[in-house]
Protein backbone atom coordinates (compact mmCIF):
# COMPACT_ATOMS: atom_id res chain seq x y z
CA UNK A 1 0.00 0.00 0.00
CA UNK A 2 1.57 3.28 -1.07
CA UNK A 3 -0.77 5.82 0.44
CA UNK A 4 -1.87 6.34 3.99
CA UNK A 5 -5.25 4.62 4.25
CA UNK A 6 -6.17 4.47 7.94
CA UNK A 7 -9.28 2.43 8.61
CA UNK A 8 -9.39 2.82 12.39
CA UNK A 9 -10.58 5.76 14.43
CA UNK A 10 -8.21 6.98 17.10
CA UNK A 11 -9.54 7.49 20.65
CA UNK A 12 -9.25 10.88 22.26
CA UNK A 13 -10.10 11.70 25.89
CA UNK A 14 -11.83 15.01 25.26
CA UNK A 15 -13.65 14.24 22.01
CA UNK A 16 -14.36 10.53 22.29
CA UNK A 17 -12.89 9.62 18.91
CA UNK A 18 -10.98 11.43 16.19
CA UNK A 19 -10.75 10.92 12.49
CA UNK A 20 -7.27 9.43 11.76
CA UNK A 21 -6.35 12.27 9.40
CA UNK A 22 -7.06 14.81 12.14
CA UNK A 23 -5.05 12.67 14.54
CA UNK A 24 -1.99 12.68 12.31
CA UNK A 25 -2.26 16.37 11.49
CA UNK A 26 -3.02 17.79 14.93
CA UNK A 27 -2.20 15.29 17.65
CA UNK A 28 1.25 14.27 16.46
CA UNK A 29 3.61 17.25 16.56
CA UNK A 30 6.03 15.47 14.28
CA UNK A 31 7.45 15.88 10.81
CA UNK A 32 6.52 13.33 8.17
CA UNK A 33 8.43 11.72 5.31
CA UNK A 34 6.12 10.08 2.80
CA UNK A 35 7.19 7.59 0.15
CA UNK A 36 5.32 8.34 -3.07
CA UNK A 37 5.20 6.75 -6.52
CA UNK A 38 5.56 8.61 -9.85
CA UNK A 39 1.82 8.35 -10.48
CA UNK A 40 0.80 9.97 -7.21
CA UNK A 41 -0.13 13.63 -7.01
CA UNK A 42 1.17 15.28 -3.85
CA UNK A 43 0.72 18.86 -2.62
CA UNK A 44 4.40 19.77 -2.93
CA UNK A 45 5.78 22.52 -5.14
CA UNK A 46 9.42 22.51 -3.96
CA UNK A 47 11.55 19.60 -5.17
CA UNK A 48 15.21 18.67 -4.85
CA UNK A 49 16.65 16.40 -7.52
CA UNK A 50 19.90 15.23 -9.08
CA UNK A 51 21.33 15.83 -12.50
CA UNK A 52 24.64 15.53 -14.31
CA UNK A 53 26.45 17.40 -17.07
CA UNK A 54 24.62 16.88 -20.36
CA UNK A 55 23.27 18.80 -23.32
CA UNK A 56 19.77 19.67 -22.13
CA UNK A 57 18.59 23.14 -21.23
CA UNK A 58 17.32 23.76 -17.69
CA UNK A 59 14.37 25.78 -18.99
CA UNK A 60 13.38 22.98 -21.38
CA UNK A 61 12.66 20.81 -18.36
CA UNK A 62 9.57 22.92 -17.71
CA UNK A 63 7.79 21.50 -20.76
CA UNK A 64 6.86 18.56 -18.54
CA UNK A 65 3.62 19.15 -16.68
CA UNK A 66 4.35 16.21 -14.36
CA UNK A 67 6.90 16.88 -11.63
CA UNK A 68 7.96 13.21 -11.75
CA UNK A 69 8.66 13.36 -15.51
CA UNK A 70 10.62 16.59 -15.10
CA UNK A 71 12.79 15.17 -12.31
CA UNK A 72 13.32 11.90 -14.17
CA UNK A 73 14.37 13.65 -17.37
CA UNK A 74 16.90 15.82 -15.54
CA UNK A 75 18.39 12.73 -13.89
CA UNK A 76 18.60 10.65 -17.07
CA UNK A 77 19.61 13.23 -19.68
CA UNK A 78 21.60 15.80 -17.74
CA UNK A 79 21.81 19.52 -18.44
CA UNK A 80 24.34 21.97 -19.82
CA UNK A 81 25.33 23.33 -16.41
CA UNK A 82 28.42 22.92 -14.27
CA UNK A 83 26.93 23.56 -10.85
CA UNK A 84 23.73 23.26 -8.87
CA UNK A 85 20.84 25.42 -10.07
CA UNK A 86 17.19 26.31 -9.49
CA UNK A 87 14.39 26.18 -12.06
CA UNK A 88 11.10 27.93 -11.28
CA UNK A 89 7.84 27.49 -13.17
CA UNK A 90 5.72 30.56 -12.42
CA UNK A 91 3.13 29.77 -15.09
CA UNK A 92 1.05 27.98 -12.47
CA UNK A 93 0.03 28.80 -8.91
CA UNK A 94 1.65 28.11 -6.61
CA UNK A 95 4.87 28.23 -8.67
CA UNK A 96 6.82 24.99 -8.96
CA UNK A 97 10.46 25.15 -7.85
CA UNK A 98 13.10 22.55 -8.63
CA UNK A 99 16.58 22.68 -7.14
CA UNK A 100 19.07 20.39 -8.88
CA UNK A 101 22.28 19.15 -7.32
CA UNK A 102 24.99 18.44 -9.85
CA UNK A 103 26.18 14.87 -9.42
CA UNK A 104 29.84 14.01 -9.89
CA UNK A 105 30.99 10.61 -11.23
CA UNK A 106 32.26 9.50 -7.81
CA UNK A 107 30.73 10.20 -4.40
CA UNK A 108 32.87 11.00 -1.37
CA UNK A 109 32.17 11.98 2.23
CA UNK A 110 33.11 15.58 1.43
CA UNK A 111 30.81 15.73 -1.62
CA UNK A 112 27.92 14.41 0.48
CA UNK A 113 28.65 17.10 3.08
CA UNK A 114 28.67 19.69 0.28
CA UNK A 115 25.27 18.49 -0.94
CA UNK A 116 23.91 18.82 2.59
CA UNK A 117 25.32 22.35 2.87
CA UNK A 118 23.80 23.42 -0.46
CA UNK A 119 20.36 22.07 0.42
CA UNK A 120 20.41 23.73 3.84
CA UNK A 121 21.31 27.05 2.20
CA UNK A 122 18.50 26.83 -0.35
CA UNK A 123 15.99 25.79 2.32
CA UNK A 124 17.04 28.75 4.48
CA UNK A 125 16.62 31.10 1.52
CA UNK A 126 13.28 29.79 0.20
CA UNK A 127 11.73 28.55 3.47
CA UNK A 128 9.50 25.83 1.94
CA UNK A 129 7.07 24.06 4.26
CA UNK A 130 6.93 21.01 2.00
CA UNK A 131 9.99 19.50 0.36
CA UNK A 132 10.18 16.64 -2.12
CA UNK A 133 13.23 14.56 -3.06
CA UNK A 134 14.02 12.60 -6.19
CA UNK A 135 17.41 10.92 -5.83
CA UNK A 136 17.93 8.68 -8.82
CA UNK A 137 19.83 5.57 -7.81
CA UNK A 138 21.75 5.65 -11.10
CA UNK A 139 23.32 8.93 -9.95
CA UNK A 140 23.41 8.38 -6.18
CA UNK A 141 23.53 4.76 -4.96
CA UNK A 142 21.41 3.80 -1.96
CA UNK A 143 24.36 3.75 0.42
CA UNK A 144 25.25 7.32 -0.53
CA UNK A 145 21.57 8.30 -0.34
CA UNK A 146 21.52 6.94 3.19
CA UNK A 147 24.53 9.06 4.18
CA UNK A 148 23.15 12.18 2.50
CA UNK A 149 19.61 11.90 3.87
CA UNK A 150 20.84 11.05 7.36
CA UNK A 151 23.06 14.14 7.44
CA UNK A 152 20.37 16.32 5.88
CA UNK A 153 17.50 15.29 8.17
CA UNK A 154 19.72 15.64 11.22
CA UNK A 155 20.51 19.21 10.12
CA UNK A 156 16.89 19.99 9.21
CA UNK A 157 15.72 18.74 12.60
CA UNK A 158 17.90 21.33 14.33
CA UNK A 159 15.77 24.08 12.79
CA UNK A 160 12.80 23.07 14.95
CA UNK A 161 10.30 23.64 12.15
CA UNK A 162 7.52 21.21 11.30
CA UNK A 163 7.63 20.32 7.62
CA UNK A 164 6.26 17.64 5.35
CA UNK A 165 8.73 15.73 3.20
CA UNK A 166 8.19 13.49 0.19
CA UNK A 167 10.52 10.91 -1.31
CA UNK A 168 9.62 10.16 -4.92
CA UNK A 169 10.77 6.66 -5.80
CA UNK A 170 11.87 5.72 -9.27
CA UNK A 171 9.28 3.79 -11.29
CA UNK A 172 11.59 0.80 -11.66
CA UNK A 173 12.92 0.90 -8.09
CA UNK A 174 12.13 -1.92 -5.68
CA UNK A 175 9.47 -0.65 -3.29
CA UNK A 176 10.66 -2.60 -0.25
CA UNK A 177 14.29 -1.52 -0.67
CA UNK A 178 13.26 2.10 -0.96
CA UNK A 179 11.03 1.91 2.11
CA UNK A 180 13.83 0.22 4.06
CA UNK A 181 16.13 3.08 3.06
CA UNK A 182 13.79 5.65 4.57
CA UNK A 183 13.26 3.62 7.73
CA UNK A 184 17.03 3.25 8.11
CA UNK A 185 17.45 7.01 7.71
CA UNK A 186 14.85 7.59 10.42
CA UNK A 187 16.69 5.23 12.77
CA UNK A 188 20.06 6.82 12.04
CA UNK A 189 18.74 10.35 12.62
CA UNK A 190 17.37 9.22 15.98
CA UNK A 191 20.73 7.65 16.91
CA UNK A 192 22.43 10.93 16.04
CA UNK A 193 20.14 12.73 18.45
CA UNK A 194 17.96 14.33 15.79
CA UNK A 195 14.20 14.77 15.93
CA UNK A 196 12.16 11.72 15.05
CA UNK A 197 9.73 11.78 12.13
CA UNK A 198 7.00 9.56 10.77
CA UNK A 199 7.63 7.52 7.63
CA UNK A 200 4.37 7.22 5.69
CA UNK A 201 3.82 4.90 2.75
Amino acid sequence: METLQPSLRVPNESMGILDPVVYFQKTLACETLQLVSPTQVVPCSFWIGLTSVGTGSPQNLLVHSSYSELLERAAKEGVAETGSFMVVDSSIQPPRSFYFLMQSPSETASSIQEKTRLVMEIVAAWKPQKIGFYLAESLLPLESQFQFLSQLFTALGQERQDRSYYYLREAEADYTRTLNLLLSVKEEVTVRGGDSFLVLH
